[in-house]
């Protein structure tokens, strides 16, 4: 698949610091590759500090869990306002389901039904490739590949 010149791009990673850090690489590929992209990461408070002023992301959305319902209306009415070319749903467990199913978007990717959790791929219409399961990173990074976007050397 191949994005837009200057797509608008949800990224859905909800928690987890350390899949923060190893999801940075994606972004920031993609935002080499199209320096025009629109990037907005939809996360819980968590990792909120980590990715706070990075020039690849364009915008963070806060996903206030603890707050209840409340925090499940409010993000529901921020996400109706921004329609994305494509939802990247790095979240392989049912919790970010809810929310990939809120985004306002004709493409939406996810791993494949044999690495998804929880039924976490039943909102995604495009899959990455069956593979074994690896390294979340590694997991991470096939969307490049499916994106057909250039992986960068890790250091």
């Amino acid at each position: 698949m191949t994005l837009p010149s200057e797509p608008r791009i949800g990224i859905v990673l909800l928690s987890a610091v350390g899949d923060v850090v190893h999801a940075l690489p994606v972004v920031n590929a993609i935002k080499r590759a199209r320096p025009r992209a629109r990037l907005t990461w939809l996360l819980q408070d968590a990792g909120a500090a980590l990715l706070a002023g990075h020039p690849a992301i364009d915008e963070i959305l806060l996903f206030r869990r603890k707050a209840g319902l409340a925090g499940l209306v409010q993000i529901a009415r921020q996400l109706r306002d921004r329609p994305f070319d494509v939802v990247l749903d790095l979240q392989c467990y049912f919790k970010a389901t809810l929310l990939t199913a809120l985004c306002r978007s004709p493409v939406k990717i996810g791993l494949d039904p044999a690495r998804a959790r929880e039924f976490n791929w039943v909102v995604n219409n495009h899959h990455l490739p069956k593979r074994p399961t690896n390294h979340v990173q590694e997991h991470f990074l096939e969307f490049l590949d499916y994106l057909q976007i250039p992986r960068e050397p890790l250091a």
